[in-house]
């Protein structure tokens, strides 16, 4: 599958930053349903998930971060396409297809789940509607009346710079704050097709605190999708036992890829007292 070989993962100080961008169809937007931490907070697990534009092919990736580590778990990230659904299935007029590509997805990747204890639940504390749909973009361009390829930058437009967080947590004026920054050295994708590359830096903010840098996107390998920006998606966190959190931020990435703009997600994480 081109999206499971596609999986890139880098580390940098606290956090892990993960993009499965290569290989998506124009104007593919993927959805994205998060999964939980462990119950000490290490491990943190989503799904993302949906329907290629031009090739009409149902996809789903199982994702676990170590973030302790900054990397993912061996064995990680899970991806499962329509190719591997059996035809008889797929022609039942009761079943939706990518319901059942989602399944199958969830079965492979419960063993590794279950092994790490993923599966605490989680306080969302920040969340974007749009980060959840699961219209295809094909579908977001015929509600908008807009064409195929304008479905990705359309939901980059209105993409999320700041998100107020849950005061009970963090108290009062807390946010995320995500500021988009320039790649010193753009990689090929994006010289090659006149695009300026971007990275992007994490602040939380809590009022009577001192801001604190979650972390930044590190440079892309040369061989990347161009990153064109990105975009809060949403936030989790999960009460430590010796009172700290364990905090997920889900952010989009839009990328130009061959075919045209797609979106993926990217996880940063780590623990913040």
């Amino acid at each position: 599958m081109r999206r499971g070989r596609a999986a890139l993962a880098r580390a940098t100080s606290a956090l892990l930053f993960l993009s499965l961008t290569s290989g998506a169809e124009a104007g593919d937007a993927a959805a994205v349903s998060p999964l939980g931490f462990c119950g000490d907070g290490r491990y943190f697990a989503f799904e993302q998930f949906g329907t290629e534009s031009v090739s009409g092919l149902d996809y789903s990736e199982t994702i676990v971060i170590d973030l302790a580590q900054g990397r993912p778990v061996q064995g990680a990230p899970i991806a499962v396409d329509a190719t591997g659904i059996d035809d008889l299935r797929k022609r039942s007029p009761d079943q939706d297809p990518l319901a059942l590509v989602r399944q199958d997805a969830m079965r492979q990747a419960a063993p590794l789940l279950k092994r790490l204890g993923v599966g605490e639940r989680s306080v969302r504390i920040g969340f974007f509607a749009a980060a959840r749909s699961r219209e295809t973009s094909l579908e977001l361009s015929a509600n908008s009346g807009a064409q195929p390829s304008a479905a990705v930058p359309n939901l980059q437009r209105t993409a999320l710079a700041s998100m107020p967080l849950d005061p009970s947590l963090f108290g009062g004026k807390a946010s995320l704050e995500l500021s988009e920054t320039a790649i010193a050295a753009p990689i090929a994708s994006c010289a090659d097709n006149g695009y300026a590359g971007k990275g992007f830096i994490l602040t939380l903010k809590r009022a009577g605190k001192p801001s604190l840098r979650l972390g930044a996107s590190p440079p892309p390998d040369k061989g990347e999708a161009c990153p064109l920006g990105f975009g809060l998606a949403e936030a989790h966190a999960l009460r430590l036992a010796d009172g700290g959190l364990s905090l997920a931020a889900l952010l989009q990435r839009f990328d130009y890829v061959m075919e045209g703009p797609d979106r993926r997600f990217v996880a940063v994480g780590g623990r913040v007292r």
